[in-house]
């Protein structure tokens, strides 16, 4: 495979992925940067870096997609969040469910219940 080979194919890999401009961009920041490297090393190493950044925002992306929301969090998006800290005991709303001294099975119920309301369990699916 020649270098062009090889280019060809991580120029249409990042146009697919959605850098591609920003490794055009780079390529003219490097040209002035190092004037003695060849169009070859340029590329690569600005396909390189913004892979690598690409590679960074869906690592974060997965992260805060199984980042799970508290049960006060949850609660606080139910239309009448009352309900739940009246229900299991004499909370207020101004109290946390979450560092009371509630029990397991009744922290699960709540799940349960806020599912079934559909709202969301993962900070991701907050719209």
């Amino acid at each position: 495979m020649t270098n062009e080979d090889r280019l060809e194919g991580r120029l249409f890999d990042a146009y697919d992925r959605g850098y591609y401009d920003d490794v055009i961009e780079l390529v003219r920041k490097y040209r002035i940067q190092y004037p003695k490297k060849t169009h070859y090393d340029l590329y690569d190493m600005a396909l390189n870096e913004c892979k690598q950044n690409w590679l960074l925002v869906l690592d974060k992306l997965d992260r805060e997609s199984k980042e799970e929301l508290n049960l006060d969090e949850r609660v606080n998006l139910h239309p009448n969040p009352d309900m739940f800290y009246n229900l299991y005991g004499t909370f207020s709303i101004s109290d946390s469910i979450v560092y009371s001294s509630m029990p397991d099975d009744i922290r699960k119920e709540l799940h349960k219940q806020l599912d079934a309301s559909g709202i969301p369990r993962y900070k991701h699916q907050i719209k």
